[in-house]
This record gives structure tokens, sequence and C-alpha cells, in this order.
């Protein structure tokens, strides 16, 4: 999947972060690098951590304290002589956890299932005969879980950022869910926002190895990510689905 910018990520390898405001942020990005002209700090999606767009239209994501090590777009990490040197197998898995883990509650779409600070994510699409699955555990078993669920749009065939967009970049994305999925045609947007190119990004982050697409998938809270759906009838099943027991 390719976004419309250039993504750089300045990510930090250790699980705790610190959190603040993007004032503070930017104030001691400034004292480490020079910002050229016309770049902006904003929030981004993910708890923690920041925004930097350039003049020129690349993006950038960093930690309140700046104490980072460098991940490109290419999983690359750049060591403190300037070298760049490939990151292994299971750091690219812990910094791809870091960012799916950390996506702010109200970036996603809304349920009444489950009550909890921990969240499990399922990307799902309206024309998706297994996503029905997905809806009738649910049905049965939401008020059950202790995760909070959230889902993440998607479509099969052709038009899925399309109906991204129209999805995300609503001022009400969970309203514009619900009355998405109840017609047809379903709703497409050519221009992209903020919001539904991060969300591509996230989206991206949970392909499988060889980059295709599947859907039902839960993001679990712990960044653990599941293909599909329980075929096993029960709350312990889905319980299990959306990582509240191992």
């Amino acid at each position: 999947m390719k976004l419309k910018f250039l993504l750089i990520f300045f990510l930090v390898l250790s699980p705790v972060f610190s959190y603040g405001d993007v004032a503070k942020a930017e104030k001691n990005y400034r004292q480490i690098f020079n910002v050229g002209d016309g770049s902006v700090f904003n929030e981004s999606p993910f708890e923690g951590w920041y925004l930097l767009k350039s003049a020129k239209g690349s993006y950038t994501v960093f930690d309140e304290d700046v104490n980072h090590i460098g991940l490109s777009n290419s999983w690359e990490v750049k060591g403190a002589n300037g070298r760049y040197t490939a990151l292994s197998m299971s750091d690219v898995q812990l910094l791809k956890k870091k960012l799916l883990i950390s996506i702010k509650p109200d970036w996603l779409i809304r349920t009444d299932y489950g009550s909890s600070q921990n969240k499990a994510i399922l990307i799902v699409a309206p024309n998706c005969p297994a996503c029905k699955m997905v809806e009738e555990s649910l049905k049965k078993f939401g008020n059950q879980l202790n995760t909070k669920i959230y889902l993440m749009p998607s479509l099969l065939g052709q038009g899925s950022d399309k109906f991204r967009n129209a999805i995300i970049c609503a001022s009400d994305p969970t309203q514009a869910w619900y009355e998405a999925i109840k017609k047809r045609p379903y709703p497409a947007k050519e221009s992209s926002c903020l919001k539904s190119d991060w969300i591509s990004l996230v989206w991206g982050l949970a392909l499988r190895p060889n980059n295709t697409a599947t859907v039902p998938t839960i993001i679990k809270p712990d960044g653990d990510i599941m293909f599909g759906w329980v075929k096993e009838e029960g709350i312990d099943a889905v319980r299990w689905a959306v990582g509240e027991i191992k």
C-alpha cells in the first residue's frame, strides 16, 4: 500500500512513553533539530507521539522527549555515528506492535461492546462474509467482554481507499460507518485527509507478510495480530480472539 507522503518514524524501543502536549513536544524538538519555515507540529493518532509536517509535505513522528532512534519506512535504524543499520525482524515486530497498541480511540470507530482501557481493533468490511460472523459473535457475547472493541473500516475489492476516506474523514466517523453499512452503493470520497492517511498506514502494518489484505483482522491489546475469526461458539472463543485470554 502506497501512501501519499514520505514517512519517517522516530520511535523509542522502551515500552515507557512520556505523555504531555504538542507544545512541549515542539519545544523539545526544536532544541535538538533545525526546523524549516512552513513546518507544522500537531497531534498524531498514536498516544504519546507527535507529528511534524514539513513544508515539503513529509511527516515525522516523535515522542515528547525526542529521546529516540530513527526508524524509516524501510525499517532501518540510524545509529549515533550517523550510519544506517538494518533492524532485526524482532525489533521490527516490536515497533509495529508499539504503533498498533498506541492508536488513540477517537481515531477509530466506536462500538458498544466491552468495557476496559484495553482495546482490541477489528479491521472489518461491510461486504465481507466472514465479518458477518464477527458481528454475530459480538451481538451474542460483546457485552460480556472486558476488552473495549473498536473498528477500523475497509472494503473488499477496488475502492477500499475511497471508502475509508468517506468514513474516517467524516465529522463523526462512527455515525458515518453505521449509516454506510445499511445502504448501497457504499460511500466513496476521492480526497484523503490526515486521519485516513494514517489509518491507511496502520492498516498496512497489519497486512500479512506477503502484503495481502485479509478481513476480518484483529489487532489485540498486546499488538498481536490475528487474521480471520473463530469458528467455535462461546464466550471463551471470543475472548481468546480479542486477546483477553491466551
